[in-house]
């Protein structure tokens, strides 16, 4: 009963920040030349969206349909809605400009835990999804989460100038590969092994708090040239594959690992 209750409260935040997004699209969109830069959007989204949906659900045995939908609205209209907002708060009343992208990352990646969390929380039942599932579905409310991140990133450039807009675009498409998709799916491991002890607890450590490290340094003013940013992307890469690696190890030689709470 207490799951469902929150099951349905998660629902009412879900459609009550899709509706709030749409209504702001919709008072945003005032002439034709923004409606097709929407669409511009839309597709640009859908080039790594796609694929990566696709990745996902083949290498990583079956994910139903409405498991998919579940962790990518969750990733958007949870996660993404509520990081959004507060770090806008932070921005505007607590902290200076300067910091606020280093210390917007940090919160992201702990927002993007959480909602996993709840998220995963919600449909559990026991002895029905193995390490692999669960590493799919934290990679799935990652990629729902950067959805919304550059979609609301590509909307606030809306307005600007059309090769603004376009560089914004290629931008982002190009940080995609490596992104949040990548850093949540790492994070949902190094718990998991965490909990389980599946591994060295140094190993599952260095994988809970790296991709949180490495969207910091992202942000930073570190990150100042293509080699610093070549090397931050290889190394989620490689997080990301061992995890994964790891992740499929157990879920083929335990006879269906489970993760248990």
């Amino acid at each position: 009963m207490r799951k469902t209750i929150i099951f349905i409260f998660c629902l009412v935040l879900l459609f009550f920040n899709f509706n709030t997004e749409i209504k702001g699209l919709l008072l945003q969109l005032n002439s034709f030349d923004q409606m097709k830069r929407l669409l511009l959007i839309v597709i640009t989204i859908s080039c790594y969206t796609l694929p990566v949906t696709l990745l996902l659900n083949y290498k990583m045995q079956v994910i139903s349909f409405n498991e998919l939908l579940w962790f990518i609205l969750n990733g958007s209209f949870i996660a993404g809605t509520f990081s959004y907002y507060l770090i806008y708060q932070l921005d505007n009343f607590i902290i200076k400009n300067s910091s606020i992208s280093l210390l917007g990352a940090a919160l992201e990646e702990v927002l993007k835990a959480l909602a996993f969390i709840l998220a995963f929380f919600l449909i559990y039942k026991k002895n029905k999804y193995n390490i692999l599932n669960i590493f799919a579905f934290a990679s799935l409310l990652g990629l729902g989460f950067q959805m919304y991140e550059d979609y609301i990133y590509f909307l606030n450039s809306v307005d600007q100038g059309s090769i603004i807009f376009l560089k914004s675009m290629f931008e982002r498409l190009s940080n995609s590969i490596s992104s949040h998709w990548m850093y949540t799916g790492i994070t949902s491991f190094g718990i998991i092994t965490l909990l389980e002890k599946n591994i060295t607890k140094s190993i599952s450590m260095l994988l809970l708090i790296s991709p949180a490290v490495l969207h910091i340094i992202w942000n930073s003013s570190w990150n100042n040239s293509t080699f610093i940013s070549s090397i931050l992307s290889a190394i989620t890469v490689y997080l990301y594959f061992y995890s994964y690696k790891t992740a499929y190890d157990y879920s083929q030689n335990t006879n269906g690992f489970h993760f248990k709470v």
